[in-house]
């Protein structure tokens, strides 16, 4: 507790030589608690500060604020990497004289740390650390004073990374919404398999741009695209009206399947600029529903 309680004062002294922002301590159950809260604080107000584990450690806020190393004489002071983060190179130091710097290393596989030790040889010295790695550089200030005021351990959080993990979290979610949206939509298409009607013409087009079945349900219109072709994803879809005018009209491309909220008499697939690459017509023929429709299992939701 009393080292903690001097880690806190020095941490507060060097806040204070940089800011003049709030420096009021809050208690979290974690480090990673405190650090979600820090990064959250950081987005709302666009700045970062140290943070103070329960064990002494203190977490600088990478790419937002001066890291600062205080070290003794008789101590050593631990520099801990990002897990998985590797140094590239020899760390490079302004004094090489009367500060000695060497490497180490915990954990193993992905959970290993790669570490810098410091230890001054001397009282009131003040010099910069440069750290390179596969990921950053980290640019640190040494500073050597007396026995009761040092760090034993500084480490890193990085809230640029952690909002970009955010971020991507989010789109992973979304991509899931989505997913299970086309799953419904889909599935609009087929809920009353016995009004589906079949009754398409297709002409033009190559192998990669001509579906391999077309239905309409009354009101919506699907088309299942090849499985193994990427031209249809070029594919733009319009309504052809009298006199071969396109038109634009509402439509979703989810997995293989056009979903086109209309019955149209014909449409076309255009590939380049109004098709001059590919184009894909779909004319409706109207007749009575086919007696031997396709199995459900044949061409029912999205693989």
């Amino acid at each position: 507790m009393r080292r903690l309680k001097w880690t806190i004062s020095i941490l507060l002294m060097v806040v204070a030589g940089q800011s003049a922002a709030d420096t009021t301590i809050k208690k979290f159950l974690s480090a990673d608690e405190a650090v979600i809260s820090a990064v959250k604080r950081w987005q709302q107000t666009g700045r970062a500060k140290p943070i103070v584990s329960d064990d002494g450690t203190v977490y600088y806020p990478f790419g937002q604020y001066q890291a600062k190393v205080i070290c003794s004489p008789i101590r050593v002071c631990d520099i801990a990497l990002q897990a998985g983060e590797k140094i590239t190179d020899a760390p490079s130091t302004g004094d090489d004289v009367r500060w000695s710097i060497f490497k180490s290393v915990s954990g193993s596989n992905d959970l290993k740390v790669n570490h810098v030790v410091v230890k001054p040889k001397d009282l009131d010295l003040e010099t910069n650390l440069i750290i390179r790695t596969d990921r950053r550089v980290y640019h640190i200030d040494l500073i050597s004073r007396n026995e009761g005021e040092y760090i034993n351990q500084v480490a890193f959080y990085y809230p640029n990374d952690i909002q970009d993990s955010w971020r991507d979290e989010e789109l992973n979610v979304a991509e899931k919404k989505a997913e299970v949206q086309a799953q419904k939509e889909v599935a609009e298409c087929t809920v009353d398999i016995e009004h589906l009607d079949t009754a398409y013409e297709i002409k033009g087009g190559t192998p990669g741009t001509r579906p391999k079945f077309i239905y309409n349900n009354g009101t919506k219109t699907c088309i299942l695209m090849p499985d193994d072709a990427p031209s249809w994803e070029a594919a733009a879809f319009v309504i052809i009206g009298k006199d071969d005018k396109k038109q634009l009209t509402n439509y979703r491309v989810l997995k293989q399947w056009y979903v086109i909220d209309k019955v149209f008499d014909h449409g076309a697939l255009l590939v380049g600029e109004n098709g001059s690459d590919s184009r894909t017509d779909i004319i409706w023929k109207k007749s009575p529903k086919q007696a031997d429709k396709p199995a459900r299992s044949t061409f029912l939701g999205i693989k």
